[in-house]
């Protein structure tokens, strides 16, 4: 998975926290956060940001924590301080919760960040589809 460059964030961080649980590394924490997804973190993201009028967009991410640092190993040059200046919100989450616990922990986060922003006038499923893009733009 690491090698051959496949996998997520998700079950990068879930595989890596699995292996240290069972062999009884228990405080290697698997986290969610949510973070100010914007052109200056994701650069790749910036015309559908600036399409949407968005400055940023809530992103779930996830990295291990270890002795109060974080690690991210979702690709080889990544680190943490490309996230976490913009962190919102974390929590520790069980590698069994990756997908839809993970899914719908982001959008009750989105559902809320629309309510405290009423000037951003999209609902949450307009909210997705521009976080979906944001995504795809990842990908190009």
């Amino acid at each position: 998975m690491f090698t051959d460059n496949k996998g997520t964030c998700s079950t990068k961080h879930a595989i890596l926290t699995q292996l240290a649980t069972e062999h009884n590394f228990n405080n290697i924490k698997l986290m969610l956060g949510i973070f100010k997804m914007n052109a200056k973190n994701t650069p790749k993201t910036e015309k559908t940001l600036l399409n949407a009028k968005l400055t940023y967009i809530p992103e779930a991410h996830n990295y291990i924590k270890f002795e109060g640092k974080i690690y991210d190993f979702t690709k080889s040059n990544c680190l943490a301080s490309n996230f976490s200046d913009d962190l919102l919100f974390e929590t520790e989450m069980e590698a069994t919760d990756i997908h839809f616990p993970k899914i719908k922990l982001h959008k009750t986060f989105l559902e809320d960040w629309l309510k405290q922003n009423p000037n951003i006038e999209y609902t949450l499923q307009d909210l997705w589809n521009i976080r979906e893009q944001c995504i795809a733009d990842l990908a190009s």
